[in-house]
């Protein structure tokens, strides 16, 4: 007669443990999304300035999902990229550059979903700068090194969870012919 009430004992400390300890989580029910940067696509650029003309750069991000399979909702998963500030530093030991490059400042509100990895543009330089303020260059071997020091700031769709990217990048302006 105490086997069964021992059984049962036994069989209700062990439900009382799975109950407590739990199954599984729940976790992963509502997955969450991490945008990733990649860094510059091409990571390397030379800028010819004859013939001048307007130059971008291109920057990509994806989103890392925590369980892709539970990842129905595109939009709530996604990221949105909204700007990229930053200031331009000119290394010229020649003295070709006439004036400054502007600072970085451009709103992108681009959303970077899920589905692929994307790419940004930035403006690097346009045509009227070269035209106005590159031309000693022509005719020389010698280059410039340009930096930028980008901060892209983004959110995430889902909660507004805001986040900053630092990137430094360089690349180098000169006469190529």
């Amino acid at each position: 007669m105490r086997k069964p009430f021992l059984i049962l004992g036994v069989g209700a400390l062990a439900l009382t443990l799975v109950l407590l300890a739990g199954c599984g989580k729940d976790k992963n029910l509502t997955p969450y999304s991490n945008l990733i940067y990649d860094g510059p696509y091409p990571p390397n650029q030379t800028i010819d300035v004859l013939p001048a003309y307007s130059h971008l750069q291109y920057f990509t991000f994806h989103i890392e999902l925590e369980d892709p399979n539970l990842s129905i909702l595109p939009d709530q998963d996604a990221w949105t990229i909204d700007r990229c500030t930053g200031p331009v530093t000119i290394v010229d030991p020649g003295g070709h550059i006439l004036a400054p490059l502007p600072a970085i400042s451009q709103l992108i509100p681009a959303v970077a979903n899920s589905r692929s990895a994307t790419r940004y543009s930035i403006d690097l330089v346009s045509k009227t700068w070269l035209e106005t303020n590159a031309q000693g260059f022509v005719g020389t071997t010698d280059e410039a090194t340009i930096t930028l020091t980008l901060v892209f700031q983004t959110h995430r769709n889902r909660d507004g969870l805001q986040r900053n990217f630092p990137v430094t990048w360089s690349y180098t302006m000169k006469d190529v012919t």
